[in-house]
């Protein structure tokens, strides 16, 4: 057993305690060696149970024979991508794989076996996720993802066998640390949304097999809840700069001024059947995720309250 890889799996949470919890209990029920796997928790600043609960957890899981099981806190409120690259920098140091894992997944048993497994057999291969499904009904949430270089838009794929794509949901994504190395982990400018595909689109840049395992799975829990008005900006403002970054001359100079053009009126009309009009200040988020889009605005919307006390 102990010439399988070590698997470092890292966690960022923030106000999310019964979640975070539940996201453990996966990881102690999993088929694989327990002495290869370790586990780190960033806690973005939680309010919540968070500080208090985790490391009692993981001390468990420390007892149960993980190699780690690290609790890190931090009241930056950086971002997802930045939260992921400060983790997965600790877990790298000793790991041989990093996983990558949303606090609101849960792993089936069989998944770090299934996702490590298949890429220590494909060594030209640096990223790859399992099957994500809902918990609400049992459906398909998250498989393989394909861009259409035209017009920067996605299309989602299922199968049975391992498929290669373009990019992959970051809820739960296994990657070598050579790939995280090399690409420089995710981008912090995109603070959240759309930062995975991303991520995914430059490991393949810089040669990475990017594939789709069916074969393994993961539970994505469902929450009723509807998308704040920061969450929208962060959506909208974003696929702009994917295309910045990631398209051609041509796209910077046509596709982006396009989808401002198309994509604001479409943005309104979305907001207008969730919410009708009782939505006001949504509707001025996504005014200002355009303009920002095209103006090329990175970064989160108001400086972290870390910056603030530097300025």
């Amino acid at each position: 057993m102990s010439d399988l890889p070590r698997v470092g799996i890292v966690i960022c949470t923030l106000d999310r305690c019964e979640a975070v919890l539940r996201a453990l209990s996966g990881l102690a029920g999993q088929v694989y060696p327990p002495d290869r796997i370790g586990v780190w928790v960033h806690d973005d600043g939680s309010g919540d149970d968070t500080p208090r609960a985790v490391p009692g957890f993981l001390s468990g899981l420390k007892e149960k024979g993980f190699y780690a099981a690290a609790f890190h806190v931090s009241d930056a409120r950086r971002g997802i991508a930045h939260a992921r690259n400060i983790t997965a920098a600790k877990a790298m140091a000793a790991s041989d794989l990093v996983l990558f894992l949303d606090d609101d997944v849960i792993l089936d048993k069989d998944c770090v076996a299934g996702l490590s497994g298949y890429i220590m057999e494909n060594p030209k291969t640096g990223v790859v996720a399992p099957r994500m499904i809902r918990s609400d009904d049992g459906e398909l949430l998250h498989g393989a993802y394909f861009v259409d270089w035209l017009t920067f838009t996605y299309r989602m794929k299922d199968g049975r066998d391992p498929l290669p794509c373009d990019w992959l949901d970051p809820a739960c994504l296994m990657a070598t640390p050579g790939v995280i190395e090399t690409i420089g982990g995710f981008w912090p400018g995109y603070y959240r949304s759309h930062e995975g595909v991303d991520f995914c689109l430059r490991a393949k840049r810089a040669g990475c097999g990017v594939v789709y395992l069916p074969a393994a799975s993961a539970v994505h829990i469902m929450r009723q809840e509807r998308l704040s008005p920061e969450r929208v900006y962060y959506v909208i403002r974003n696929k702009f700069t994917l295309i910045r970054r990631n398209g051609s001359a041509l796209h910077r100079w046509l596709l982006i001024p396009l989808l401002a053009a198309a994509g604001l009126p479409k943005y309104i009309f979305e907001s207008f059947m969730r919410n009708g009009w009782t939505a006001p200040r949504e509707m001025g988020f996504i005014l200002k995720a355009v303009v920002h889009g095209l103006l090329g605005r990175t970064g989160p919307l108001q400086p972290s309250s870390e910056e603030a006390r530097r300025r």
